[in-house]
């Protein structure tokens, strides 16, 4: 039987083909004629010049993004009826416009507010807000095509199947070593998120598989089409920033990046952001580190103290105390008043003055007003020095030894009094000019002068041995960030507009604090989990805290609830620690697979079988396995005896860069963002996930929600109870 409806979009499909191949073409050749072109000097020194490599650069970018599309140039469509219209509109939605010589548009941004339907709306009354206001109608169509190399290869109608079979052509994938855009299977929830206004601060709470990284990095997509298409000034994704976990997630989710045409946005984890905010060259510990002495039970004063409330009102009365030193005093030179403090106030006074700032401005200044004044006193001193001398050389010589002598005694008593005022000034504001890690030195030197907790003694000498050989751990970056931002600005960041927080319910209210002072003029879109909060020992413990102390109550909290990644089997198990953690269920798309695999086997007998069990999952075309273990040690361990056994794959740490896919062993603290067709997790016994330990919960809970398709896992001698 025929499909009408197959081969109108075939139809449909070959025109769009022909436009972009055109367009293509068409943009290529005025691409080389206008990189030909040779101007006059007249030309130039109008700026002709700056325009023709600005109209370069947008052709470039057009023929990228349309070589892009090109194989699948668009995924839906929609037939909208606006009120008081007599026949409906078509719409096709894809990841850019493309349009005719004649500009009329074939397929539509999915940002533009009119696709915002597609994601929000089923069959029925719709409505969207334009630039002239609210347009109301009905969608009497919603088409899912499917395009895949220039072919179309399906076309579902939304009203005949449900959600969920939609769903399953985007789900029923296998993972690789790069995230992917979901720009043609954003679900309503998403979708909120994604293009929740611009000018607020937002937190979403998503569970493990709801796509927060997704919505994340398709938000800067959104915004920064939003800025550009509504706002005078255009904005480019160099004004965005990613704040990941890991170098290796962002690298992970770097590949989706050019896909959203975003591909400059700043990527950077907290290790590099305290390194480049304080211009210091310091080593970092690795968190994987002290979260295993936790484990272990060795909980430092550090954390404790570093993470204290009090810890930040400490570091205000620090910079305050410093601020009123420079306000309330004078600078004198052999007990002479030269500068009043109300002089040197006049430039340390007004709207987000901070100290470091204006201390070389302000020095630069003072010596440069001494310089003016010494030019009529140092001559009248000079007058006055040469007539004694005049006194003293009557009866010498022209060119005597004694008469030269006086006159080069009269020259140095000038020039000390000139370098001597300057040398005064700059001794002045000497504390204030020393480093962001020089600083932090000395206030942890007098901590107990600003801060009385138990342990603060030997907090002060531990910390003051590792900051001493440029040495910080993980506590020691939001107080540093924090730091810096109380006394200057970071210059090299100016311009950013809007920061993604990716995985932040590792954070902690200091460093929220401090990225958030860092960039006064930014928006923030924060993502977490709180289940998978392994570091819970030392970061936040809700997201209202957050809202309050960090924002001010200027935040909207959403909620992603649905998990998209695995299978029902697979939630099933993974539910069993959600509930107990939180009393909670996760919402799923029901995406059946095979059941969760619990073996029990020695430890000898488990390694046989994990080697088995790759080749099986390899047949069966799960190119991508994790080995998780609970710990880096376990990780390394196990790499090591797969690869005595042939089996040579990569051992993922905190410290790589690089992802590349295929098999890999990697601990459960590491594994938070990832998705692997398969997961094998090692050594769940009840000795190793303690039940009555929150944090071995959450490590087990972030393994068991990893895996697209299977989870296998292993044993020796009996499991959590939570589990059977």
């Amino acid at each position: 039987m025929v499909d009408s409806k197959f081969i109108e979009e075939e139809k449909y499909l070959a025109t769009v083909n022909k436009l972009i191949k055109n367009d293509i073409e068409n943009t290529t050749l005025a691409h080389q004629k206008k990189s030909k072109e040779k101007l006059s000097f007249e030309d130039r020194q109008r700026g002709q010049h700056l325009l023709n490599n600005s109209m370069l650069n947008i052709m470039h970018n057009r023929i990228r993004i349309l070589k892009t599309i090109a194989p699948s140039p668009y995924f839906g469509r929609i037939d909208f009826k606006e009120k008081n219209h007599n026949h409906p509109e078509k719409y096709y939605i894809g990841k850019a416009n493309v349009w005719d010589d004649q500009y009329k548009l074939y397929v539509i941004d999915w940002r533009t507010p009119v696709a915002g339907m597609y994601y929000d709306n089923s069959i029925g009354k719709a409505s969207y807000i334009a630039p002239e206001g609210e347009i109301s109608g009905i969608i009497e169509l919603k088409r899912q095509l499917i395009i895949e190399n220039f072919v179309l290869k399906k076309a579902l109608d939304v009203d005949l199947v449900g959600r969920d079979v939609i769903l399953q052509e985007y789900l029923d994938v296998h993972a690789n070593n790069r995230m992917k855009s979901i720009v043609s299977s954003i679900q309503k929830q998403q979708n909120q998120v994604i293009r929740y206004n611009s000018r607020d601060n937002l937190i979403v709470q998503g569970i493990a598989g709801s796509g927060k990284t997704s919505v994340a990095l398709h938000r800067i997509a959104y915004l920064m089409y939003l800025f550009n298409t509504t706002n005078n000034s255009l904005v480019n994704s160099k004004q965005f920033m990613i704040i990941g976990p890991n170098p290796y997630f962002l690298n992970y989710i770097s590949s989706v990046l050019p896909d959203l045409d975003v591909e400059n946005a700043v990527q950077i984890t907290l290790n590099d952001l305290v390194k480049k905010a304080t211009s210091e060259k310091i080593t970092v510990a690795d968190p994987s580190k002290e979260l295993q002495e936790y484990l272990n039970n060795d909980i430092k004063d550090d954390i404790i103290i570093e993470n204290s409330f009090g810890f930040e009102k400490a570091l205000d009365m620090y910079v305050n105390e410093l601020m009123d030193y420079y306000l309330n005093s004078d600078i004198k030179y052999l007990n002479k008043v030269i500068f009043t403090k109300d002089y040197i106030a006049s430039f340390l006074t007004g709207k987000n003055v901070k100290l470091l700032d204006n201390i070389a401005s302000i020095q630069k200044r003072l010596i440069s007003n001494v310089k003016n004044d010494i030019k009529s006193d140092f001559g009248k001193l000079e007058d006055f020095l040469t007539k004694e001398i005049s006194c003293q050389i009557k009866e010498l010589p022209q060119e005597s030894k004694e008469r030269i002598s006086l006159f080069e005694k009269r020259d140095k008593i000038i020039e000390e009094l000139k370098t001597g005022l300057a040398d005064v000034i700059k001794e002045h504001f000497s504390l204030a000019s020393k480093t962001v890690l020089q600083h932090y030195i000395r206030f942890i030197t007098n901590i107990e002068k600003y801060l009385d907790l138990p342990g603060i003694l030997k907090f002060k000498n531990e910390t003051l041995k590792r900051l001493g050989k440029k040495n910080l751990s993980r506590e020691d970056i939001g107080p540093m960030i924090l730091l810096k931002s109380k006394l200057s600005s970071v210059s090299q960041y100016k311009d950013i507009i809007h920061i993604i927080i990716d995985e932040a319910q590792d954070l902690n209210l200091i460093e929220f604090k401090a990225i958030k002072n860092t960039f006064p003029n930014a928006n923030f879109s924060i993502f977490g989990d709180l289940n998978q909060s392994i570091y819970s020992y030392r970061a936040v413990k809700d997201w209202d805290s957050v809202k309050t102390k960090v924002f001010d109550n200027k935040c909207q909290l959403f909620e992603l609830n649905q998990s998209y990644r695995t299978t029902h089997e697979i939630m099933q198990e993974a539910n069993k620690i959600s509930k107990y953690l939180t009393g909670n269920i996760s919402e799923e798309i029901v995406r059946h697979g095979d059941k969760v695999d619990y073996i029990k086997l020695s430890e000898d007998e488990t390694v046989l079988h994990v080697k088995a069990l790759i080749e099986e999952n390899l047949a069966a075309g799960y190119k991508s396995m994790a080995i998780i273990t609970k710990t880096e040690a376990e990780a390394l361990r196990i790499n090591r005896r797969l690869k005595d056994m042939g089996i040579v794959v990569p051992n993922i740490t905190f410290e790589d860069k690089n992802y590349n896919g295929g098999i890999c062993t990697i601990a459960s603290s590491l594994v938070k963002g990832l998705e692997f067709d398969a997961t094998i997790l090692l050594d769940v016994n009840k000795e190793n996930y303690k039940i009555e330990k929150d944090i071995d919960m959450k490590l087990l809970y972030v393994a068991m929600t990893r895996a697209l398709h299977k989870t296998s896992i292993f044993y020796t001698n009996e499991l959590p109870s939570i589990l059977k």
